[in-house]
């Protein structure tokens, strides 16, 4: 075998092995890629983010000074308590006279707006509740009634999603206590209306 020949299957021996490099390194890079994301989508499965309602306040927006009559308002404070960030996506709250006890499959219609970037974990966010309800007339109607047939309440629900885009809800409900000018959970004095308290 001369030189030339030699150094020519030499030259294909080497670009040969090279090729080979190349495939093995792409397939190292691809299997590598898919186990990072494997890893990182276990974590946030098992690290999920999770909206929970930290308070509800009742805020009163004065008509009439000279009589102190004030609209009803509920300021909603909620924070992300879990450790991944969560996107929240829609937002409904409402606050409303109903029936008591509540009935099942109460639903809210009246959109707020959505924070524009994610919630991290131990971040919070805030949501605005109006209504066109006195204060005043509520507390007649409360300290007239012995048994009341009808409560004032703020119900809503907050859905978002995590990094993999799973929708996960979280419901709030409260009943406003206008004599002691607060919101309280009904959940704690009738059990079966817990339906409207709960995250998922």
């Amino acid at each position: 075998m001369t030189t030339d020949s030699a150094t020519a299957t030499a030259t294909v021996v080497i670009a040969a092995f090279t090729v080979v490099l190349a495939v093995v390194g792409g397939v190292q890079a691809w299997l590598t890629r898919k186990t990072i994301n494997l890893a990182r989508d276990e974590f946030i499965s098992t690290h999920r983010p999770k909206i929970a309602i930290h308070s509800i306040w009742l805020m009163l927006d004065m008509i009439d000074q000279s009589t102190d009559d004030a609209t009803i308002r509920a300021e909603i404070i909620y924070f992300n308590v879990g450790a991944t960030p969560a996107r929240v996506v829609d937002i409904t709250a409402k606050i409303s006279r109903r029936p008591v006890p509540l009935q099942t499959g109460i639903t809210t219609w009246a959109t707020h707006e959505v924070p524009q970037e994610p919630i991290v974990g131990g971040g919070k966010g805030y949501i605005s509740v109006k209504s066109d309800i006195r204060i005043n007339h509520e507390k007649v109607m409360q300290q007239a009634e012995a048994t009341p047939r009808h409560a004032v309440v703020c119900m809503g629900k907050i859905i978002y999603e995590d990094d993999l885009g799973v929708r996960r809800e979280t419901g709030f409900c409260r009943q406003l206590d206008a004599v002691a000018e607060r919101w309280y959970n009904p959940a704690d004095v009738r059990p079966s209306n817990s339906e409207y308290e709960y995250a998922y």
